[in-house]
């Protein structure tokens, strides 16, 4: 008898493909407010320390665009324990990077225009090895933005 073993590849965690380079960015900044820059046990202003930066896709009918939240984060000088930042408004979808305006015009050429997801998407495309909008993504976008109708 012989045994036969298979090496199996081991799958690392699936990443999502950045967007596009060649779309225009808004830059956003969130920031704390002043009265919230100061250390509350030293009383000492805080250190920018970095910032966390998220990218969301945005659309405005006949313009596409990148919109990058730059959500600033900020430490005491003194109590090395500390690290304050501001909130960031919540995505309608965790861990995606569809805007609302995304949704509402996806689900709206679905639903409303009765067209094809593929199709609903072409004029944003630059072609389909630099498109963020896989079918898989958009039917994710679609059937989460139904639900939550």
């Amino acid at each position: 008898m012989t045994l036969i073993t298979r090496s199996q590849k081991r799958r690392g965690r699936g990443r999502r493909r950045p967007l596009p380079e060649h779309l225009p960015r808004e830059r956003r900044v969130i920031d704390l407010p002043e009265s919230e820059k100061i250390c509350q046990v030293h009383g000492q202003a805080l250190v920018r320390i970095g910032e966390v930066v998220s990218e969301t896709l945005e659309i405005i009918p006949a313009k596409v665009f990148v919109r990058e939240d730059a959500v600033q984060k900020y430490k005491c000088p003194c109590c090395e324990a500390s690290f304050h930042s501001a909130q960031k408004d919540p995505s309608p979808i965790p861990k995606s990077f569809a805007s609302p305006s995304l949704l509402a015009y996806i689900v709206t050429a679905k639903y409303v225009d009765g067209r094809v997801l593929q199709k609903a998407t072409e004029k944003m495309r630059d072609g389909p090895s630099n498109s963020p909008f896989r079918r898989r993504v958009q039917t994710t976008i679609s059937c989460v933005a139904k639900e939550a109708a």
